[in-house]
């Protein structure tokens, strides 16, 4: 692995669980190819148009029922499909939890491992915690996530996220790689808070969530 590609990849790796930080949750951006929307899709009062959404598309949502989590999911349909977003309500419900079992089977192991090398967790169960505070610096208290929107795609550099999997298993097989903008709501009983969109604590931005499909699996990249 080029010396110079390793230093991108510690520093995306330390950052990701660092207060103030989401460098690969991320900060919303939309890609040329990405549908542009302030606003909110289905459920949501905003400014959101159906002229956003690619004339072959459509809004789903995704009940509680058919993601077997405690939030729902609404997302279009030519940018994610039913498995991506069950992962992404089970990877959001075990941040809400601080689940570490849970996130390690959402998130890449070769990203874990990174981490681990570069000491910058001890184990999985102090990702979960540390993942779950770089939040709470937002919300403001303690939270649950309740409702996640798939807002566009995002910009991503694939090829670190190509690194890791190159480095951490060199026979397996890419065969997707998609980023997203989600606009995350959370609720807290703490704050008597409910249903507070997370990108208005974070001025306008939303989340951007990697995700990789990898020798039939998919996988949250970080």
């Amino acid at each position: 692995m080029k010396k110079n590609m390793m230093k991108r990849i510690f520093a995306l790796a330390s950052s990701t669980i660092m207060m103030c930080s989401f460098s690969a949750c991320g900060k919303g951006g939309s890609s040329e190819s990405s549908s542009k929307n302030d606003g909110n899709l289905v459920g949501y009062d905003g400014n959101y148009s159906p002229d956003d959404i690619p004339d072959n598309a459509s809004t789903i949502l995704m009940t509680k029922e058919e993601s077997g989590m405690p939030l729902q999911l609404e997302y279009i349909s030519s940018q994610l499909n039913c498995d991506q977003g069950k992962l992404l309500c089970r990877y959001f419900n075990a941040i809400s939890n601080k689940d570490a079992a849970t996130l390690e089977t959402c998130v890449y192991g070769g990203y874990f491992d990174l981490l681990l090398g570069k000491e910058t967790i001890t184990d999985i169960d102090d990702y979960a915690a540390k993942l779950y505070n770089s939040y709470v610096q937002f919300t403001g208290g303690n939270f649950v996530f309740t409702y996640l929107i798939q807002d566009s795609t995002a910009e991503a550099e694939f090829d670190m996220y190509d690194e890791i999997v190159a480095a951490f298993a060199p026979e397996s097989q890419i065969e997707e790689r998609t980023s997203v903008n989600i606009d995350a709501y959370f609720s807290s009983e703490e704050l008597n808070l409910s249903s507070v969109p997370l990108k208005n604590r974070m001025d306008g931005e939303m989340l951007s969530i990697v995700i990789y499909k990898i020798d039939g699996q998919y996988y949250i990249m970080g």
